[in-house]
């Protein structure tokens, strides 16, 4: 039987020194304990059952507690597949594997959360719900995290609360905010971006009430951090896909400070996607805020003039 031959490996593989110093990931990819816990777990995905059989629980228990130097590839992987467990047995994952995303221990806590970011992104509720609390723990050590773990950690993070959490403003923002750093600040605006890309409308209208709207205004008031230039830049892409939010969004936008950078890309998408033409006066409101003697448009001044021309505004104090 397969599953007996690679137990039968298992017990006689030696430690690849060869990898030392590459990432985890590479690693669990090309050494011989993370190829055999990938093919324990994809013989388990053809199991008739819908839970775990025993066979596979004392296996991934006995080579989860053991102490060798390679462990650190098996907690990636397993802990790595916890969507796909979590739904064969929740109560064995809390059991088993999430004590490794709480883990005081560096090697361990890493190692699980280097899974969850390459193999377990996609969440559902009922995980969304059990794992809460542990993103709300993990957060708080994302300085332990490799950069590219940080990097996916933050975009998981931000999916949850678009997707799943009730208020994040309420916990989730104000923890993320209290230890982000550019780079995660730069990944949380562009997951929004792309999360309001693939929503239907009425989502943007969801997510608009319950939180974003609020998180906006609340960032102008600096609250819960000040809002920084290249924040407000970023932000600014947001408005092409609000749909028919865009004339709230333009309203906050102009309610707070003059932006003093605005890429060619912006005027460059504003001009495609013809909003001056769908919303006039909300646009031309926009442009005066933006076009101040402060601001920095770089080479686009071509596109702004052909955005101006779309624009037929009602109010005769904007068409000035």
């Amino acid at each position: 039987e397969l599953f007996e031959i690679a137990l039968a490996v298992w017990e006689k593989r030696a430690v690849d020194d060869k990898l030392e110093g590459c990432r985890l990931i590479d690693k669990c990819c090309n050494c011989s304990s993370g190829i055999l816990t990938r093919i324990w777990l994809q013989m388990l995905s053809y199991e008739e059952t819908t839970d775990i059989p025993t066979k596979y629980k004392m296996l991934f228990e006995k080579i989860l507690n053991e102490n060798r130097k390679d462990k650190d590839q098996v907690i990636c992987i397993l802990v790595g597949q916890y969507a796909f467990l979590f739904r064969k047995d929740a109560k064995w994952c809390a059991e088993h594997l999430l004590p490794f995303l709480k883990s005081v221990e560096k090697i361990e806590f890493k190692a699980a959360w280097e899974g969850i970011v390459w193999f377990s992104r996609q969440l559902y509720q009922e995980l969304a719900d059990e794992l809460t609390e542990t993103y709300l723990y993990a957060v708080e050590r994302i300085a332990e995290m490799p950069k590219q773990v940080r990097e996916g950690f933050v975009n998981i993070y931000t999916v949850l609360m678009v997707y799943a959490v009730e208020n994040p403003i309420l916990e989730f923002i104000p923890k993320l905010f209290q230890v982000a750093e550019e780079e995660d600040r730069k990944e949380f605006i562009s997951t929004i971006y792309n999360c309001l890309k693939n929503m239907e409308k009425h989502q943007k209208e969801q997510l608009w009430d319950n939180w974003l709207k609020a998180y906006w205004e609340n960032r102008l008031r600096n609250i819960p951090v000040s809002l920084d230039e290249y924040e407000k830049t970023e932000m600014l892409e947001w408005i092409f896909e609000m749909d028919d939010l865009y004339p709230e969004a333009v309203d906050i936008i102009i309610s707070g400070t003059h932006i003093k950078d605005i890429d060619g890309l912006f005027w460059y998408s504003m001009k495609e996607k013809e909003i001056g033409k769908k919303y006039p006066d909300d646009t031309a409101k926009l442009l005066a805020f933006l076009l101040c003697d402060e601001t920095n448009i770089g080479y686009s001044g071509s596109e702004i003039v052909d955005i101006a021309n779309t624009i037929k505004c009602s109010d005769i104090n904007n068409q000035r």
